[in-house]
């Protein structure tokens, strides 16, 4: 586990093929100095990235020129073409924090560097005379998004940028100029592939409330185990508490077991009896999120009575863990002299 937004959240440390996404954009771009802003050069693009953290990631992203304005002297279809290694910061995470899923609006800054290529006779700024149309490119934007679906998998964004050719000239030497640069703006949409937690993004863990009950197990038992013995005359039923749980996870806004929550209460033995509590994220209303607890409690009381296993009891508690629900094993009566 890795630390996240404060020292009571973990994030799960992902594994390398977690949270990948694929996306495809189209714009458009004129010069930046606007001498001659029309006609636009239309553009089209794909890019492919992995977030390492909720703040920080990378991509691939290719981008293809449609337009000869202050471009490119072309009869080709595709008037230049540009591959771009980029890094990427989320400025909304990295200053107000992860809350465990994706905000509905982000936005992310984008920076980069890769290679140009242009067909034709033509500078960046629509002069002639470079000896090579090979040139070295970077790239540098602002990403607003809108993270769209239950499980936040989608996403729109609109990102400005600038594209700035910098070893445009014969000598090739490296430099920032706003004559042989392109500014534009274009508009995305990304795919983000399910990882091999369940979900589409990095999953959080509130440990300062798993800590909180677990030692609210561990106080149970040490108040069993010091209670002094005493005779009895008859057999009584003594119900011993085990600090013995496992820990059910949900995707947002939902109540459905997954796979991996089954195979865990598929490893409770029948004979067990236990106690189940369920919790709701922060996000949304508080009446929704203790509907949505209590739908969380039944649904893996149903599942383990289908099984066979005793359920003593099953509660929904609202917003206190993080779309959880807790299953507590305890002993089956006995009797003890």
């Amino acid at each position: 586990m890795v630390m996240g937004v404060s020292a009571q959240t973990a994030i799960e440390t992902p594994k390398f093929f977690d949270n990948w996404y694929v996306g495809v954009n189209a714009g458009a771009t004129t010069n930046l100095e606007f001498n001659k802003v029309f006609p636009v050069n239309a553009t089209v693009g794909a890019v492919l990235g992995k977030e390492f953290t909720p703040v920080f990631g990378a991509q691939i992203e290719g981008v293809t020129w449609l337009g000869d304005a202050n471009f490119a002297n072309s009869h080709t279809a595709f008037k230049a073409i540009d591959l771009c290694v980029n890094g990427t910061v989320n400025f909304s995470n990295l200053f107000f924090g992860y809350l465990g899923t994706p905000r509905k609006f982000e936005v992310s800054g984008v920076a980069g560097i890769g290679w140009l290529h242009i067909y034709g006779d033509h500078n960046l700024d629509g002069t002639y005379g470079h000896e090579d149309n090979d040139e070295f490119i970077a790239k540098t934007a602002v990403n607003l998004a809108w993270n769209l679906g239950k499980t936040r998998s989608h996403q729109l964004y609109v990102q400005p940028g600038i594209y700035w050719n910098l070893t445009n000239g014969p000598r090739d030497y490296v430099h920032f100029n706003s004559k042989h640069a392109q500014v534009g703006v274009s508009v995305g949409y990304v795919y983000k592939f399910k990882t091999s937690n369940g979900t589409h993004n990095f999953k959080t863990y509130d440990v300062g409330m798993m800590q909180d009950e677990i030692s609210r197990l561990n106080d149970a038992l040490a108040a069993c185990e010091n209670r002094p013995p005493r005779e009895v005359t008859k057999e009584v039923a003594v119900r011993v508490p085990v600090p013995a749980f496992e820990v059910i996870e949900f995707e947002l806004g939902s109540y459905e077991l997954l796979d991996e929550a089954k195979a865990k209460l598929d490893k409770i033995d029948e004979r067990m009896t236990v106690e189940i509590t369920a919790t709701a994220s922060p996000d949304g209303k508080e009446q929704f999120n203790k509907e949505l607890s209590d739908k969380r409690a039944q649904a893996v009381a149903d599942y383990l009575k289908g099984r066979g296993v005793t359920v003593k009891s099953a509660e929904g508690q609202g917003v206190k863990l993080n779309r959880l629900a807790i299953v507590t094993f305890v002993r089956p009566e006995r009797p003890r002299r």
